[in-house]
């Protein structure tokens, strides 16, 4: 009974997961057919160029010192964007744009804005990232000294993710898989973004670091002082998150996958001489990563308000806003002000506002939700203009802007059809499953929330790490790459 339950959980995870990964490659290769032929052949030509620097790393990185690459790394990578960050000239609009002005007021010492100005007594949870931004502008009086921020972020992204690699596949893979990383250029171009996913998401990724040490370990075989390492792990693990919430209030998503972890890693290992023991320690490190997630929030709410910055703390004052957006039939899930009445009523009302949206939406019709939800996927992964600040920074030819675009289009295929293969049940390991989870909670809640394509910036660091078990598999066996150095060697 055991064994067929966790058959069963672990095919419902992979299935759910190869469902929305069929999704994301079938709309992003919507870009044959409705961006026109030239943006075609120049996406063909990003694939082929992603997948060159993938056989090339594949064969030649292994022989690389790692000194040197860390070196390549850190010492190009920081020199090539913060040349783009003094360089880069791109106007900041919308919420960037409120968040800087009261970032501009911290760096003088002034904190009105957050109790007169609307948005901060609605949305009081950007007030961290507000305070990060004034304390940035205070220290070098430049917007400059933001997008070099942003740079460093960037690089410690790269980082991270050699890290996570590493842990899972060894130095070899996660080599391959930071250097091709580290070439993907929205990821350069958007440090020219006030974007606070740039800044949660390193966060992010040190709490998936810690966490990935605890699904490489066998958390119900170890001794007692073993034990304590794993809830120690779960404890700094909840931290991070807590922290990246403070940035962008999107870890929930995260802290849910890692709950959810420990009861699919149960379920799998489920047994019965064991089983109050599995219990016991599945339950106190579920308590640990939420208890210090919780604890960083709340502690960062008694703060704001005990420094007299806002007495509204950090709160969300509607929560509904991101949903209904995400259910609007006229803009499939995208930014909408057609529901911009349910942020100026009462909590109570909300919910009542809420729950009508909810019965009207979900009232339409299988037919019709299925469209919408088709139609929403197709536009949160069919869209590849994020490039368009290099155009903005230099006024460059649309050309280049539509080559850059496409070869970020070739990356998202070439990324998303080798993390498809990391399904695979050979592969399919504790720690994978727990990039799934988490990559499929970030996929659930897309369908149901507002989206942008700047929101994809999480769920490709995922894709990447996931991509990673494949690169893992192919740097083994090296089917292409021996071919290529077999026929090298007749041709040469």
């Amino acid at each position: 009974m055991t064994s067929m339950l966790s058959k069963i959980t672990s095919g419902l995870i992979r299935i759910l997961c190869l469902i929305f990964i069929v999704g994301i490659i079938g709309t992003a290769s919507l870009g044959f057919i409705t961006d026109g032929k030239k943006f075609a052949i120049l996406m063909i030509i990003g694939f082929a160029v992603f997948l060159g620097l993938f056989l090339l790393a594949a064969e030649k990185l292994s022989d690389f010192r790692h000194k040197w690459f860390w070196l390549c790394l850190i010492g190009l990578g920081l020199i090539l964007r913060v040349a783009y960050a003094f360089t880069t000239n791109v106007e900041v609009l919308s919420d960037q744009l409120t968040c800087l002005d009261a970032a501009q007021m911290v760096a003088k010492g002034d904190y009105s804005w957050a109790e007169s100005d609307p948005y901060f007594v609605r949305w009081a949870y950007q007030i961290p990232f507000v305070l990060y931004e004034g304390l940035i502008l205070k220290l070098f009086g430049t917007i400059r000294a933001l997008y070099v921020c942003n740079g460093i972020f960037s690089i410690l992204t790269c980082l991270l993710i050699y890290l996570i690699a590493k842990e899972m596949f060894g130095s070899k893979t996660a080599l391959i898989t930071t250097a091709v990383f580290s070439c993907f250029p929205v990821f350069i171009f958007s440090i020219s973004r006030l974007y606070n996913q740039i800044i949660s998401g390193v966060f992010l990724l040190l709490a998936i670091y810690f966490f990935v040490k605890i699904c490489k370990g066998s958390m119900f075989k170890e001794p007692r002082k073993g034990f304590l390492k794993v809830l120690l792990f779960s404890a700094v693990t909840g931290l991070f998150l807590g922290i990246s919430n403070l940035f962008r209030t999107e870890a929930i998503i995260a802290v849910l996958a890692v709950e959810c972890w420990f009861i699919y890693f149960f379920i799998v290992n489920a047994k019965k001489k064991m089983l109050g023991v599995m219990i016991l320690r599945s339950l106190l490190c579920m308590a640990a990563v939420y208890a210090c997630y919780k604890v960083v929030s709340v502690s960062t709410d008694a703060a704001v308000k005990l420094s007299g910055v806002s007495q509204y703390g950090i709160r969300n004052g509607c929560v509904y806003w991101f949903i209904v957006c995400g259910l609007d039939r006229e803009t499939y899930g995208a930014y909408s002000r057609n529901y911009k009445y349910i942020v100026l009523e009462e909590p109570a009302q909300q919910r009542e506002t809420f729950k009508k949206i909810l019965k009207e939406f979900f009232g339409a019709g299988i037919p019709n939700l299925g469209k919408f939800f088709a139609l929403k996927e197709a536009k949160m992964w069919g869209q590849f203009n994020e490039c368009t600040a290099f155009n903005e920074s230099w006024n460059v030819p649309k050309g280049v802007v539509l080559a850059f675009d496409a070869v970020n289009h070739g990356f998202y295929l070439l990324v998303t059809l080798l993390a498809a293969f990391s399904l695979r049940k050979k592969r399919f390991e504790p720690a994978t499953a727990f990039l799934f989870i988490m990559f499929l909670g970030f996929s659930l809640s897309f369908m149901i929330k507002e989206i942008s394509p700047r929101y994809r910036y999480t769920t490709i660091m995922l894709l990447m790490l996931l991509a990673a078990n494949t690169i893992d598999y192919l740097s083994e066996k090296k089917p292409i790459t021996s071919k290529i150095s077999s026929w090298r060697g007749n041709h040469g």
